[in-house]
């Protein structure tokens, strides 16, 4: 009994454990069409997206490192996907198009107004000119 406890807690031990896709950063991304993708974080993994047409949605990985969307900040899935494995590179896929990573300063910030602590984050051409 305590050898096949032994053998398979060995067994246990040795498999490869489910790689997380490290979270992309903060950042900005040009789709194929030519449209730009602000991807964020939330809370914990979880990420957030955000296009210049309105559209957005919370995005959750799955255990195939697809991260799923849902509709805006609901958990009603939307159908769109997201594959971040390759953020470092600087291409990832959104809704089964190629993105590739825009430079731009990026400054998240939190404040307070009133009795309610805004968060925020400012996105501004890389340099300083004007």
């Amino acid at each position: 009994m305590r050898l096949a406890f032994g053998v398979l807690a060995a067994v246990l031990i040795s498999m490869p454990a489910h790689a997380q896709t490290p979270p992309c950063p903060a950042s900005a991304w040009r789709l194929a069409d030519g449209s730009i993708l602000d991807l964020g974080s939330m809370d914990g993994a979880t990420r957030r997206w955000r296009k210049f047409d309105g559209t957005t949605g919370k995005l959750v990985e799955s255990v195939d490192g697809v991260w799923m969307s849902s509709l805006g900040w609901t958990d009603r899935a939307d159908g769109k996907s997201a594959v971040l494995s390759n953020c470092q590179s600087g291409v990832i896929k959104f809704n089964g198009a190629e993105a590739r990573h825009i430079e731009l300063d990026v400054a998240d910030t939190t404040f307070k107004a009133k009795d309610v602590e805004l968060k925020g984050r400012l996105v501004m051409p890389k340099g300083t000119d004007k």
